[in-house]
This record gives C-alpha cells, structure tokens and sequence, in this order.
C-alpha cells in the first residue's frame, strides 16, 4: 500500500463472524463425500445427528447476537440471510466455495424434513430460523455471496446490453421463455421429475426466481434515485457526467404483473434491502447478456466461483476512479500542447486511427499537417513536460486518499461498490499508481502515434515512386472490371456453361444453341441505338467505384510531386509545403523536370522515379478527360468532339464495353469453328427431298473425290480460326 494512502475498511463487524462462519464449515465438513462415496444416497446428519442439530441451531444462535437480531425473529423466521453472507465474504475475502453451497443446501434440506417429523410445541426456537436458510439458499444458487450484485457490468457487456434493448426485447424474452418452458416440460417428463417451482418461463420470462439480470435502471424512478444518491461515490460523482440511466446487475425475487405490465422485483444491493420494480423489457438475464458477447466461455454457470472469470465481469469504484484521472490525465495534457501551438484537432484524428483497428488510416491529404505536427510534438520542452508530471502526482494523490476516505464511509456494505474479492488487489494497483509517469507516458504517446501515422505516409509515398500503387491499382481495376462484367452476364439471360472459353479451341462447346444465344444477348448489348437489356448499370458502377480509387492516387501523387519538386527549387505548387492540398500544372512540371535531369548516380534515379509517377499521373488524367468527352457526347450527340491528344489511355467505361466487344468476338470463332452444317446427298429415285447423312467423314477410299470431302467436312485447324477470329 502506498505511504499516506488509506487502507479499506470493509466492515465495522468483528471479526468474530469470520470464525464463527469457519467453524461452523469445519462442523459439517465430514459431510463432504469421499470420492467411493459420491453415487451413494446417504444422511449428512449421519450417526450424530443429534450433535448436529445442535450445531446448527447453536451457529444461528450464535449469529443473532452478532447481529443483535430482534426476538421476534425466533417467531417470523425472517433473517437477514442475505446480508450475513455478504459479511461472511467480507470477513474472509472468500467466496463460498460451490462444494460448500451444496453441503449447505443438503444440510439446511435434511434439517428441514427432520424439524417437520417433530411436534410444533416440542420444536426448539431456533427452527423456524434453521429451515429459513434452505430456500434462501436455493434461490442463490447463482453468485451465492451476492458479490456481483449492484455491480456494473464491463464496458463490452453494457454495450452488447444497449444493442440489444434497441431491437425487439419484449417479443423476444417471450419466445425465449416458450421455448425454455417447452423443453423444461420436455426433460422434466423424461426424468419422470417435477419442474423447478423457480422458473418464470410460464410467467414470459426466461429465467429463474434468484437469477442474475442486467437491469436498465431509470433516475426518472424516485426509488431508484434515491438507491444510487446514497450508494454515491463522491469523488466520482465530481467528474462523471449525470446519467438518466445506468445498467446495474440484480438479482431476482419474483415476477409480478403491474400497471405498466410484467415486471420483475430485482435486489439491487448485495444485503438485498433495496427491492425495485422494473418492467421486464428492461431486464436481460445476465447469462444471456454473456451469450451476447459470442467470445470465450459463454456458459455463464462455468464463470461463477471463478474470482478472476468473476471480475472480469463487472466494472467497479477502481475502473471508474481510474477512468477519472485518465480523464484528468488528458484534460491536462491537451491543454498543455495547445498552449505549444500543437493541432489537438489532428491529434484527435490520428489517436482515432492508431486505437481502432476498423478505422480508416489517416488520410494522406493530411501528409503535411502530420508532418508539421510531429515537428511540433518533438519541439516540446522536457522541463515543462517534468513539472507538468509533478502537478499531475499531487494531484492524483491526494484523490486518491480522498475516493479511499469515501469508501470506508460505509463499511458495512450498504450497496456494493466493488468486488470484494479482489478489493485489496484492486486499490493496491490504484495506490502503487504514479500519476506522474502517466502524464508523461500520455504525451509520449501523442508522439508516438504521430511518428506512425507519418511512418506510414512515408512508406506510400515511397511504394508511389516506386511505381508499385499504380500498378496494384490497374491490376485491381482490371480485375473488377472483369468479375462485375461477369456476375452482370450471369444475372441476366447469358447461359456460362455453355462453352469453356479456356479450350474452346481444342474442343466443341457444350451448348452450340446456349452459343448461339449467348451471341445474340451480347450483340443485343452492344447495339448502338440501345437494345432491349443495356450495361449502363453495371458501366455506371464500375466507373463510379474505379474513378473515386483513381481520385485518391492523383491526390497521393501531387503531395508527393509537391515535396519532392520544392526540394528541387519549384515553385509551380506554391511557396511552401503548407497543410492544403494543391494540384499543380502538369505540362509546367513536365517541362521543368526535362529541364533539371542529372546525369548518373542517385540523383539521376531519383530523378527517374519523378518521371514515372508524372507519366503515372498524366495517363490518369487522360482517362479523365476521355471518359469526361465521352458523357459530354452522350449529353449531347449533335456536338463537335474535342480534340484530344493522341494517348494510349482508355476510359473506363471503354474497359468495361470492350469486355463486351471481346466476349462477342469469342462467340462467333465458337460458331466458325463448331457450328458446321451437315453435308447431304440426293435423295434416290422415288424418294423427294435430300437425305441427311450422318457422319461428317466417309469410309475410308483413295479417290481425290473423297479426300476433297473429308476435307470439307473436317472442322478448321486452330491457325484457320484464328484469322476468323482477327477479321471479326
């Protein structure tokens, strides 16, 4: 523990109650089954069941005076289970260990059945209070200290929470409950056994009378305002925003139906004096609420007893003090670089990017902005930093002892402000913190995610000289073009089985009628006045996807022809690398690279790799201004085309119809090939009309006559079809 740091007072009890807990458990403990011994129905009272009657009703006994209970509690039964078992975790730091519960649940069970075969009038005092525990008991069968109870859950399991009560909850905790119910009745039926009197699947409601459920708790409700005024923290409350709502996790007493429907009665503090009402459309049971997160062990019945699985669970007092000084922390340090003149906006850009791994790296429009913000992160004074780090300990220090001071101003448990079981651990980490080394670890890391993020732009702009982006980005528009030329085929009437365009040379088609077909939709595609199917859509698309790619790499390349030809002593792009983004004259920049070329060494290569990014940047621009005259010619077909100068680009939409013309050119070589009438002979005397002869070669003969047939009849060779192929 921290010097001048408080440790927390968990209960004002003494610590009486601890042993007395101890043993009793060290009583009953040769009740636990020997390993030979647990398929073997047998009475935990045993041989000295007289002895342990007595040890039961003594160990109540003895916990009335602990808690100095009233004497009407021998007559009502109704003690305050609840709260001794929380001071029983309290106590030992331990929760009960499920072995424990279950000799627990036998005892109080057999104890019961006995204390009914016994005259009420010769019943000791203690009875009523004995057989009490046993149906408290099974109704904590889960979370049996109440330890997670008036707990928030974890970040990742109020958001999974949040998501769902934005979808249809009430219609879907109804089915759940169907189903839940249909298959209890089920198992039930084949074990020959009743169904749990606990469960509230005929009630709507899928889960059990004691469970555990995440509940949306309003303020607008006075008696949950009322709850959370005075389980408040605070020191906490200073720096959290007023919530109209919060998620708290309750246990279950009973399903009711109220004015505003079926509502659930949940304990909402770990003593459970503090019942509300809430509508079951607000209520998700937490195993369920696990089942959400889909990572891990989901089977929430394997986490209980799990201290580690247990805490991980819910948040508590340390995560929300920590989240305070990080708040602190970063208040702070943005106000410090701010007053250096450092761009918090872009910061805040670039943070986003490098902690969110489905974030869109930071744009590369931004190159000279981060460039010129790493300068100023990098200029910050170390001094300045240090004593900022100093201001920063002070102050973390003294609220910690102040949040600790707050804690202990309700040590016995009035509402649960953290998981006991690791209390100790918890405000351990939270005291051995120094708050100094998180302001500066806090500056550091703005430089550090603007050193990668600038790494980053450095690594394209190099893969960009290179000529490597330009070369994935045609091999990926090429690709695209063909994939969505296809799908758009085979959506509509264009039968793909019948040919295999990789052999329709060595063999005959499937389908010569699917070719044939196939033809005349592709031919009804290309007509120029527009046929009855058109492939704008899928042209309009294409282009639409290719160009906004073809945007962002001319973007890329006049940032980087911009620092390079500065360096160099060009004006043409302005005066200085400022943080706007500027297209500068390609022909001026072609002019004044051819005028600056250096002959051999680095220099030169350096040079040459200018060259290629300009050649890259001129042939995207030709293809703009192509594709650009083309739907100024569409707009209007009476006007004159402008001239263009001669390039070997080609627009978009040229890519996408020549997919088209080449598939067309393809299916007519199919049919010059393939699609060969057969020869026929006269038909003989008597007979009209000619006959089909089958077979496209006659027997074997060494007259010129037959070969000249066999020639004719033969299909084309592959060089044949391929000048019919070149002159269609």
């Amino acid at each position: 523990m921290a010097s001048g740091v408080d440790e927390l007072v968990l209960s004002s009890l003494p610590l009486p109650l601890a042993r007395v807990f101890r043993d009793f458990d060290e009583s009953i403990k040769d009740g636990l089954p020997k390993e030979e011994e647990k398929k073997k129905k047998r009475s935990l009272l045993g041989m000295k069941q007289k002895k342990k009657i007595g040890a039961l009703e003594g160990w109540v006994s003895e916990l009335s005076v602990i808690y100095n209970m009233p004497q009407e509690v021998w007559q009502t039964g109704e003690f305050r289970w609840a709260e001794i078992f929380y001071q029983r975790l309290i106590c030992t730091q331990n929760m009960l260990d499920h072995r424990y519960f279950n000799l627990y649940l036998d005892v109080f069970t057999q104890y019961e059945l006995n204390n009914a075969t016994i005259k009420k009038e010769k019943r000791p005092r203690q009875s009523r209070v004995v057989c009490s525990l046993r149906p408290w008991l099974e109704l904590h069968r889960m979370d049996h200290d109440n330890a997670l109870v008036g707990l928030q859950p974890n970040e990742g399991l109020c958001e999974k929470f949040i998501e769902w009560l934005g979808s249809n909850p009430e219609g879907w905790l109804e089915q759940h409950a169907v189903e839940l119910d249909r298959l209890g009745s089920a198992k039930a039926a084949s074990e020959g056994s009743e169904v749990d009197p606990l469960l509230l699947h005929a009630f709507g409601y899928p889960a059990r009378r004691g469970d555990l459920v995440a509940a949306h708790l309003h303020m607008s409700d006075p008696d949950v305002l009322s709850f959370f005024r005075s389980s408040a923290v605070p020191v906490l409350e200073e720096f959290e925003e007023e919530q109209e709502s919060k998620i708290v996790i309750c246990r279950i007493s009973d399903g009711i139906v109220g004015a505003d429907g079926k509502c659930l009665r949940v304990w909402v503090s770990p003593r459970e004096d503090v019942l509300l009402t809430v509508p079951t459309k607000q209520c998700l049971p937490l195993r369920d609420l696990v089942k959400l997160v889909g990572s891990g062990t989901t089977n929430l019945d394997l986490w209980m007893g799990n201290v580690k699985a247990m805490r991980e669970l819910v948040q508590g007092p340390f995560t929300s003090f920590r989240r305070v000084v990080d708040k602190e922390v970063a208040r702070r340090a943005e106000e410090f670089c701010r007053a250096h003149e450092v761009d918090m906006e872009l910061q805040a850009i670039i943070e986003e990017a490098v902690s969110s791994a489905n974030s869109d790296p930071v744009s590369f429009r931004l190159y000279y902005r981060v460039k010129e913000e790493l300068q100023r992160l990098r200029a910050l004074p170390d001094g300045e930093i240090a004593a900022l780090a100093d201001e920063m300990q002070q102050w973390g220090a003294a609220k910690l002892q102040r949040f600790v001071t707050q804690l202990n101003a309700d040590p016995d448990a009035a509402s649960n402000k953290f998981f006991v079981p690791t209390s100790a651990t918890d405000l351990q980490q939270v005291s051995t913190m120094s708050f100094g080394k998180l302001m500066r670890d806090k500056i550091a890391s703005f430089i550090k995610h603007c050193e990668s993020v600038f790494s980053q732009h450095q690594s394209v702009k190099r893969e960009m000289l290179k000529g490597n982006v330009k070369n994935e980005l045609t091999r990926w528009w090429l690709t695209l073009i063909d994939l969505e030329c296809a799908a758009f085929l085979s959506a509509h009437d264009y039968d793909d089985t019948a040919f295999d365009e990789g052999t329709y040379i060595d063999g005959p088609p499937r389908s010569i009628q699917g070719v044939k077909e196939n033809l005349e939709f592709v031919q009804e595609l290309l007509k120029p006045e527009g046929g009855r199917i058109s492939p704008e859509p899928v042209v309009e698309m294409l282009k639409a996807q290719i160009y906004e790619a073809i945007d962002d790499f001319i973007m890329k390349a006049h940032v980087v022809l911009k620092e390079e030809l500065m360096e160099m002593g060009c004006g043409l792009y302005g005066d200085h690398p400022d943080s706007s983004f500027e297209e500068g004259p390609l022909q001026g920049i072609r002019e004044f690279l051819d005028s600056h070329r250096p002959e051999g060494g680095e220099k030169e290569a350096a040079w040459l790799a200018l060259d290629g990014l300009l050649k890259d940047l001129q042939y995207l621009k030709d293809m703009k201004d192509l594709e650009a005259e083309q739907e100024r010619k569409k707009k209007d077909p009476g006007r004159e085309v402008g001239k263009l100068a001669l390039s070997y680009a080609v627009p978009v939409s040229g890519l996408a119809m020549g997919f088209f013309f080449r598939l067309e050119n393809v299916l007519k070589t199919v049919l010059e090939l393939w699609d060969i009438p057969e020869p026929v002979e006269e038909a003989p005397d008597g007979i009209s009309g000619p006959t089909l002869v089958r077979g496209s070669v006659r027997p074997d003969t060494d007259s010129e006559d037959d070969e000249e047939a066999s020639v004719h009849s033969a299909p084309p060779s592959p060089s044949s079809s391929s000048s019919s192929s070149s002159s269609s």
